[in-house]
């Protein structure tokens, strides 16, 4: 496509490569991403995924973000950036009272993809886009609706297998695991959903909540965060 095409050409201290390229896609998909995200999915090494990421920075496609001093910061992308991605997204808006969580869903794709070798991860910011697409398209209007709950992310099996995934990291009031709970019995695109919750006793609450819902077994896994460290390795793009 003509964004992939110039961005060979751009920035004044040489070529983007198809790497710079994926990373790039990596930190829109995810709206913010840290040096060691980066490093498990596309390096060996921490030093060349920093330098890799300055690098793609000092084209002005990526921006560093430190919220506190003598912290790593984030690197998020920039519209020049989103553009050259090309993965049909634009820049995400930096929201810092929602970092934590998203770099624990980063994480928790990273883990999931090692652990099931041959998976596909689809970001919310995806399944957001998808869902207004087919809006669109059936109504030609968003009109006033409320969005659509999305999970945090789809993990699709190799075996075609969906997974909708939810991450809970602080433990929530009644009515905000009530809402999870409705948006997965009355719309279930996915075969299955995996709630990783940091809290043991959450976990214990929310199983308490879905038993009036009458899922099919099987179908809702109440997992721990962090979970278990995955048997097989990543493999390296």
């Amino acid at each position: 496509m003509r964004a992939r095409a110039g961005a060979r050409e751009a920035g004044p201290r040489g070529r983007l490569t198809e790497r710079d390229l994926e990373v790039l896609g990596d930190v829109v998909r995810f709206s913010a991403v840290t040096v060691a995200q980066i490093q498990r999915r596309h390096f060996t090494g921490r030093t060349a995924a920093y330098l890799r990421l300055q690098r793609i920075a000092e084209h002005g496609l990526l921006r560093h973000v430190r919220l506190l001093a003598g912290e790593a910061g984030v690197y998020v992308a920039t519209g020049p950036g989103a553009e050259l991605a090309d993965v049909d997204l634009p820049a995400a808006r930096f929201k810092p009272h929602q970092l934590v969580h998203t770099l624990a869903v980063g994480d928790l794709a990273d883990h999931l993809r090692a652990a099931y070798p041959g998976s596909v991860w689809t970001t919310e910011r995806e399944l957001r886009r998808d869902i207004l697409r087919t809006r669109r398209e059936s109504d030609g209007r968003l009109g006033r609706s409320r969005m659509s709950r999305t999970p945090d992310g789809l993990l699709t099996l190799a075996d075609g297998t969906t997974v909708a995934v939810e991450l809970e990291l602080t433990i929530k009031s009644q009515d905000r695991y009530k809402e999870i709970l409705n948006a997965t019995a009355a719309h279930r695109p996915a075969k299955k959903v995996w709630w990783f919750v940091k809290s043991a006793a959450a976990r214990e609450r929310i199983a308490k909540l879905a038993r009036p819902y009458r899922l099919p077994e099987g179908f809702l896994e109440l997992r721990p965060w962090p979970p278990a460290a995955p048997t097989t390795e990543s493999s390296k793009q």
